[in-house]
Order: C-alpha cells, then sequence, then structure tokens
C-alpha cells in the first residue's frame, strides 16, 4: 500500500512519475525514525515553494499534507536536485511531527509563529535533515561566516 496520496498533480505526468518513487522512500526512511508521522501523507505540487537554485521546494502545509515541488528545467545536476529533494521531505516530515505547519503556524492558521520559534524550528529541522538525510542543507550553511551579523 502507498504511503503517498497526490492530491495534486504536477503538471509533467513524466517528471511526477519518476519522483514519487524518491518522495515515498524518503517518507518511509523519516517514519522509521519518527514513528508519530501519519502512516500516509498526502502531496500537493506546486510552485510557490521552489527555490530555484535547488530545483526543488517544500512546506509541510498541514499535518497531513506535504506541498513539494520539482522543477524538471532546472539547470543543475539531476542527481543532487533528486538527493535534496529526500532531504527535503525529511526536514518537511520533522515540521509535521512537532507540529510546526504553515497552517497552524502563518497568518493563515490561528496565529503566527514568532521570530524565534521560526528560527528554533527551521533550525531543527536543517539539523534533522543534514543528520539523518546526508544533507548539505546550503540554506542552513553559515560556515563562511565570521559572525552572524553578516547574515
Amino acid at each position: 500500500m502507498s504511503t503517498i496520496k497526490v492530491i495534486k498533480d504536477l503538471p509533467d505526468t513524466e517528471t511526477q512519475a519518476m519522483i514519487l518513487p524518491v518522495i515515498e522512500g524518503a517518507y518511509e526512511d523519516v517514519k522509521n525514525l519518527i514513528p508519530e508521522l501519519p502512516q500516509e501523507i498526502e502531496v500537493h505540487f506546486d510552485d510557490w515553494c521552489l527555490i530555484p537554485d535547488l530545483g526543488t521546494g517544500a512546506a509541510a502545509y498541514d499535518p497531513n499534507t506535504l506541498v513539494l515541488y520539482f522543477d524538471k528545467e532546472f539547470k543543475g545536476d539531476l542527481g543532487a536536485q533528486i538527493k535534496d529533494l529526500h532531504a527535503t521531505v525529511f526536514h518537511e516530515a520533522f515540521h509535521i511531527a512537532h507540529g510546526w505547519t504553515f497552517e497552524s503556524n502563518t497568518a493563515v492558521g490561528d496565529r503566527a509563529g514568532t521570530a524565534i520559534e521560526q528560527a528554533f524550528y527551521e533550525g531543527c529541522a536543517i539539523v534533522f535533515e543534514r543528520d539523518y538525510a546526508d544533507s548539505k542543507t546550503p540554506i542552513g550553511d553559515y560556515s563562511k561566516l565570521d559572525n552572524v551579523n553578516e547574515l
């Protein structure tokens, strides 16, 4: 039985067919680490969350839904893009497990998360993704900064 239910398709069915096994495999892997996750997850493909430099993007929309995107026009390395998609599922599943979703913690939900809450949960998800999905997490890489004031 599939753990993924697509509720909005990618415009390109070939790309969707290529990446669904990656998403499903990543979700199965992360469920082994976080058994509290829902057994099944809905996937809504949409480009509003795309990070152009990575060719992927995602958001934990609600406790049962991941918004994901995979840019078939991405000019970078396809293998790195697929690896990033795998790590992105780990990142967003971490948010779902902790109740830190778009629906519950933004202006469209019942409250907006504070800046410190946002920094904390993003930082934790980045570390989880880095440590358990072997991600390079470029968004969370501050190694080239002398101090945080350079941000």
